[in-house]
C-alpha cells in the first residue's frame, strides 16, 4: 500500500498544480489585468497596464501637437502676449514630454513621433492664416487643445497604476490648466473692438432699424 501511494504521489501533485493553474487562467479571449506590483518576467522590470500606456501614449502625442502649434506662433506673431503665451507653453510642454519619455522608456512602452492627425490640421490651418485671423485661430485652439490635454491628464493624475506616472500628471495638470485660461482671457481681451464679445452675434447689441457701421 505505502508503495503504491508513494507512486501516486507525484501524479497527484502535478493533478493539483494543472487545477491551480486553470483557476488563476483568465477566461478565453480575456487578458487578465496587471496590478500594480506587475513585473516583466524577462527583466524583472515594471510593466505598464493598459490604461497607463494608452494614456501615457496619448498625453505624449497630445504635447507633441501643442509643441508644434507653439513654435509656429513664435515664428509667425510678434505680438507681446501671444510670444509670453506660446514660450511658456513650450516650456512646460517640453518638460512634461521629457519626463513622460523617461517613464515610457522605463515601462517599455513604445511612444508616437507625430502629432495627431487632428492636430496636423490645425496646424496646416494655422499656417494658412495672417493676423488677426491667425491670433485668434491660434488662441481658440489653445484653449481647446490644452483642455483636451488637461483632461488627458486628470484620468492619468486619478486612475494611473504606475506612481511616478501619476506623480507627473498631478504637477503637470496647474500650470496647464492655467495656460488654457490664459488663451481664453487672451482671445477675449484682444479681440478686435468692432467684432464685440468672443462669441457675441455680430450687430446683436446694435437697436432695432440702424444699420451696421
Amino acid at each position: 500500500m505505502t508503495g503504491r501511494m508513494g507512486r501516486r504521489a507525484p501524479a497527484l501533485l502535478l493533478a493539483a498544480a494543472l487545477a491551480g493553474a486553470a483557476a488563476l487562467a483568465a477566461p478565453a479571449g480575456q487578458a487578465r489585468p496587471q496590478g500594480a506590483g506587475a513585473a516583466d518576467p524577462a527583466t524583472g522590470g515594471p510593466v505598464a497596464t493598459g490604461f497607463d500606456a494608452t494614456h501615457l501614449q496619448q498625453a505624449y502625442q497630445r504635447g507633441l501637437g501643442e509643441l508644434a502649434q507653439a513654435e509656429l506662433a513664435l515664428s509667425r506673431t510678434t505680438r507681446p502676449e501671444l510670444r509670453a503665451l506660446a514660450q511658456a507653453a513650450r516650456e512646460r510642454l517640453t518638460g512634461l514630454n521629457g519626463t513622460l519619455a523617461e517613464i515610457a522608456r522605463r515601462l517599455g512602452v513604445t511612444l508616437p513621433t507625430e502629432p495627431l492627425a487632428e492636430d496636423r490640421a490645425v496646424q496646416d490651418r494655422l499656417a494658412t492664416l495672417e493676423d488677426p485671423a491667425f491670433q485668434d485661430g491660434f488662441l481658440r485652439d489653445r484653449a481647446q487643445g490644452l483642455m483636451r490635454q488637461v483632461n488627458t491628464l486628470e484620468k492619468l493624475a486619478a486612475q494611473a497604476t504606475d506612481p511616478a506616472l501619476r506623480d507627473a500628471a498631478a504637477q503637470a495638470l496647474p500650470g496647464l490648466d492655467a495656460l488654457r485660461r490664459q488663451a481664453l482671457d487672451l482671445r477675449v481681451a484682444l479681440a478686435p473692438v468692432g467684432d464685440g464679445p468672443v462669441g457675441a452675434v455680430p450687430g446683436a447689441d446694435r437697436p432695432a432699424g440702424t444699420a451696421p457701421p
